[in-house]
């Protein structure tokens, strides 16, 4: 589960010396806000319990840096959802809400994740070009 995960990235980080005379390794939750197949992430009911457990089982090797979704093509509303879900955590960890960022939006959309309180976007094919389709794996 997503606890284990942060655990297992926990131990690494601090294997490497991360938490200790270095910083801590910063780690977004992703949060699952349009509940596609094709999608991962928590919930967003769910992002408060794992974002508390990072808050405190993980330090000082991991800090929670802030949320992360990537939202089904044309849903706007997914940014409310992190937004939302931000202000949920923040409240739960009584850390102010600016102090958790937002990655969210893409190049086909980060003209409006930015306008809703993005403070990170992610715009590979706009600089790179889109993906080539991915090639079926075989049996």
């Amino acid at each position: 589960d997503s606890a284990s995960l942060a655990d297992r990235i926990a131990a690494v980080a601090a294997e490497l010396g991360r938490g200790d005379s270095s910083e801590a390794l910063d780690v977004f939750v992703q949060v699952d806000t349009s509940q596609e197949d094709t999608k991962g992430g928590v919930s967003p009911t769910d992002a408060v319990e794992l974002a508390r457990h990072i808050a405190t089982a993980c330090s000082p090797s991991l800090r929670l840096a802030g949320l992360m979704t990537i939202g089904a093509p044309g849903d706007m509303s997914a940014f409310d959802r992190l937004r939302q879900t931000r202000d949920d955590v923040a409240s739960a960890l009584g850390v102010p809400s600016d102090q958790l960022a937002l990655s969210m939006g893409m190049s086909g959309d980060f003209e409006e994740a930015i306008r809703q309180g993005a403070t990170s976007v992610r715009v590979g094919s706009l600089i790179f070009g889109a993906r080539p389709p991915a090639k079926p794996k075989a049996s």
